[in-house]
C-alpha cells in the first residue's frame, strides 16, 4: 500500500484530494495546518501538524510521517498562504511568511523525502502552483513569486531524478470554486467567471483526477511538466 504525505490537507482543495486518495486506497498523513477539525477520520488517515514556516517544523513533520508510516512514496506539497499588498506596500515579513510556507517548506520536505525515493527508484513528487505564477495578478506579489519559484524547482528536481524512476510535476490551478476564492467578494467573483472561455470556476474534484494520474503508476514518463487546470484562461 502506497503513502502520500498531503500538506495543506484541511483547505478546500485539500480536503477533496485527502477524499480522493483516501478512496483509491492510499494511506495519507495530512498535515492539517490551523483547521484539523476539517478532516474526517478515516483508517488510513494520519493527521499530523507542525509548522511549516520553519525549518525544524517541517523536519518534524517528517518525522512523524516515517514514525507513523515509514518513507512516503508520494509527496504532495498542497500548503498555500496569502499576504494581499502592492508589492511597495508589503511587509518583508509577510513577504517573507508566504515564501516559507509555499515554497522553503516544498523545498524542505522534498529533500528530506527524496533520498528514500532514490534508494526505492520510485516516487512521486507534485506541487500545487498557481495561475498568478504566469499572470500577473496586482496585489499577488507574494504569492505568485512563491508559487513560479516552485515551477523552477519543480523542472530542476525532475531533471535530478529522471534516472531513478521518480517524476516531479506541477498543477497550476486558475480558479476554483472553494479554497482561497471563497474570501473574494462575488462580484468580483463573477468578474472572473466572464473572463474564463469555459465560463465557470473549476471543481477541484476534476483537478483530483488528474492529481491521481500524475501520480499513478502509469505516468511515469511524465515529469518536469506543469498541467495546467485553469478553463482556457492561456487559450
Amino acid at each position: 500500500m502506497q503513502t502520500v504525505l498531503l500538506t495543506g490537507a484541511s483547505g478546500g482543495i485539500g480536503q477533496v484530494l485527502t477524499g480522493r486518495l483516501l478512496s483509491s486506497g492510499y494511506t495519507v498523513v495530512a498535515v492539517a495546518g490551523n483547521n484539523p477539525q476539517n478532516i474526517q477520520p478515516h483508517k488510513q488517515l494520519h493527521l499530523v501538524t507542525g509548522d511549516l514556516a520553519t525549518e525544524e517544523g517541517v523536519r518534524d513533520i517528517h518525522r512523524q510521517t516515517i514514525d507513523l508510516v515509514g518513507h512516503p512514496h508520494i509527496f504532495i506539497h498542497n500548503a498555500g498562504i496569502n499576504a494581499n499588498a502592492m508589492s511597495w506596500k508589503m511587509s518583508f515579513d509577510d513577504w517573507q511568511k508566504v515564501l516559507a510556507v509555499n515554497l522553503n517548506a516544498a523545498f524542505l520536505m522534498s529533500s528530506l523525502c527524496l533520498p528514500a525515493m532514490r534508494e526505492l527508484r520510485w516516487g512521486r513528487i507534485l506541487y500545487i502552483s498557481s495561475i498568478v505564477a504566469q499572470q500577473g495578478v496586482a496585489g499577488t506579489a507574494a504569492y505568485a513569486a512563491s508559487k513560479a519559484g516552485l515551477l523552477g524547482m519543480m523542472r530542476a528536481q525532475a531533471a535530478e531524478t529522471a534516472g531513478r524512476g521518480i517524476t516531479v510535476n506541477a498543477i497550476a490551478p486558475g480558479y476554483l470554486n472553494t479554497g482561497m476564492i471563497e474570501e473574494v467578494p462575488e462580484s468580483i467573483r463573477e468578474n472572473i467567471r466572464q473572463r474564463i472561455p469555459i465560463g465557470e470556476l473549476g471543481d477541484p474534484r476534476e483537478m483530483a483526477d488528474l492529481l491521481m494520474w500524475l501520480i499513478g503508476k502509469n505516468s511515469g514518463y511524465v515529469t518536469g511538466q506543469t498541467l495546467h487546470f485553469n478553463g482556457g484562461l492561456f487559450t
